[in-house]
């Protein structure tokens, strides 16, 4: 226990630092956060996001989705169209809800003004029109040099001297799925997030989301659930951080700013920004379930960070972050966060971040001494002629602890239960509209291992100019089971909106089953359109069915969302 205590008071020392070392604020660091929302599932680990190529939006981007379980599942944008990406996340066996809420992180740099053209030959000279008389300049800029920024000399508004502004989004998602038989499932959410800048002349930020929710389950003639709730997922004010303010403070509840991977809190965070960019911070409050009700008080929390990076750049940036945490008063988690991320304009980048759980004697199904709990490493490379390389590793333990943060699993669970993944990804351009992509993995489990590989190609501008069509086989193979398939889609790209018909052939053979019953075919088709006005209205709407070898389903499904 006194490691921890040890560990806390260092990083929370480092604030310390004496001011006077500290140079004249920088500029904000190089990455750009974009918030976005899943607004449709196409096969369960390959959503579209309604950020597209408007937004600056390229193939390779890294997407966080950040689901209310808050267990956060990284992906990497595959298609980018005008206004929506499809995004294809690492964890293959990941599943999310239309809505769910999406972090794109963008290099800065990509938005910086283009460098100046050089003329393809001499412009004809021709004799200027006389100036007209003007009286001499009162400001010379005697302090300006060629390679200075044009708008150095230039004062930025101050956060507190702006118009109070009202920004957002309000949303409605349905969903209705009709089984063979006697099974009904419908799921209506409605919600917003208001964003609300220097509403008490301060400069601060008011920020609140909240959803209503109403799901009804019905088998035969027995209703087995019919709830409603209400969930507020973010109340919360920040000031501060922003060029002219190098300390940050957020009250309420919010996903922390700092170290996001700590998850959601109630209480404050606090953070600086130091001499060369390197970045502290601190937290303390209580973590809210991570169930529908969200509900809070019983685990108490302080955290604190500290980030390095090389120079103000920030191509490089390594971040150690640490959590206690205790459950109704008593000890319970001490969490460690270690992230490293290289974001090249040129060359290969990379993402990694770990989770690492440190226990006590006191933890009988895990024993003394830290765990690696969570690993996550992406590393990749786009290339100039448009091809790209990819290697992801992932590994996962169910950590033992306390909190209701994940289902109750049992003590050999913890003990035993992990999973690895190894997959690379690549794809090369065959010309200027075709592009031939594969992905091959291994991974391995407590019970089992096996690999998995998928090959498909995509063909732009087919039959019409807007058209796309894809094509894929896939093999999945374990100790107990065999998938293998294709998946066809057509889509029509227009400049406000998109038409896409997806179809999909299994066939999943299991050991140990009788011949009735030991391959299980399934055929899946849906139709979906996606519209996004310049106006700030998305309407989202798909439909289909399953078919099984002796069972079927229908499902529809709608997001309508007007931004603001």
């Amino acid at each position: 226990m006194r490691c921890t205590w040890i560990a806390l008071a260092a990083l929370a020392a480092a604030p310390a630092l004496p001011a006077a070392q500290e140079p004249a604020p920088a500029e904000p660091e190089a990455v750009l956060t974009l918030d976005a929302r899943v607004i449709t599932v196409r096969n369960g680990d390959r959503v579209v996001i309604d950020r597209g190529r408007v937004d600056g939006l390229e193939v390779r981007d890294r997407v966080v989705l950040q689901p209310l379980g808050g267990r956060s599942l990284p992906g990497r944008v595959r298609v980018v169209d005008e206004r929506s990406a499809e995004v294809q996340l690492a964890d293959p066996r990941a599943r999310v809800a239309v809505g769910t809420r999406a972090a794109v992180q963008l290099p800065r740099s990509r938005f910086a003004a283009p460098p100046a053209v050089e003329p393809l030959r001499e412009p004809i000279e021709t004799a200027p029109p006389a100036a007209p008389e003007h009286p001499p300049w009162e400001n010379d800029d005697a302090e300006f040099q060629p390679d200075m920024p044009l708008l150095v000399e230039v004062d930025g508004v101050r956060p507190e001297a702006r118009q109070s502004l009202v920004s957002g989004r309000i949303y409605t998602i349905a969903n209705v799925n009709k089984v063979t038989g006697d099974r009904f499932d419908s799921f209506v959410r409605a919600g917003t997030d208001v964003h609300y800048e220097n509403p008490f002349g301060k400069g601060g930020e008011l920020r609140f989301e909240g959803e209503l929710n109403h799901r009804t389950t019905e088998v035969g003639d027995r209703v087995d659930e019919n709830r409603t709730r209400l969930r507020v997922d973010r109340v919360s004010y920040a000031w501060g951080g922003t060029r002219f303010e190098r300390e940050r403070h957020e009250v309420g509840r919010f996903l922390q700013n700092g170290v996001p991977e700590l998850g959601v809190l109630d209480g404050y965070e606090w953070g600086r920004r130091l001499a060369g960019g390197h970045r502290v911070g601190a937290s303390a409050g209580y973590l809210p379930e991570m169930t529908p009700e969200m509900e809070t008080g019983q685990d108490f929390a302080l955290s604190a960070y500290y980030q390095w990076v090389p120079d103000e750049r920030e191509e490089w940036t390594a971040l150690g972050a640490y959590q206690k945490s205790w459950h109704n008063g008593a000890a319970d988690r001490d969490l460690f966060v270690a992230r490293v991320d290289r974001w090249a304009t040129e060359g290969w980048d990379f993402h990694g971040t770990a989770w690492i759980d440190y226990y006590s004697s006191g933890d009988e199904a895990k024993g003394s001494g830290p765990e690696l709990t969570r690993l996550y490493a992406s590393s990749g490379r786009r290339f100039a002629s448009g091809d790209g390389l990819e290697f992801t590793l992932t590994h996962d333990r169910w950590p033992e602890i306390d909190r209701n943060a994940f289902l109750p699993v049992l003590a050999e669970q913890l003990a035993d239960d992990h999973r690895e993944r190894l997959a690379v990804e690549g794809w090369t351009w065959l010309r200027r509209d075709r592009r031939l992509h594969g992905e091959f993995g291994v991974w391995l489990d407590e019970d089992d291992s096996g690999g998995d590989v998928e090959c498909g190609l995509e063909q732009l501008e087919l039959w019409i100019p807007e058209g796309q069509a894809r094509g894929e086989l896939f093999v999945s193979a374990g100790e107990f089971s065999t998938v293998g398939g294709l998946r066809l889609g057509y889509g029509v790209q227009a400049a406000t909106s998109r038409w896409d018909v997806h179809y999909e052939y299994s066939q999943i053979d299991q050991v140990g089953f009788s011949s009735d019953n030991d391959t299980i075919e399934q055929h899946r088709l849906i139709f979906s359109t996606d519209y996004q006005s310049r106006s700030g209205w998305s309407v989202s709407l798909h439909a289909g069915g399953t078919l099984w070898t002796e069972e079927a389903a229908v499902r529809a499904g709608l997001y309508i969302q007007r931004t603001f």
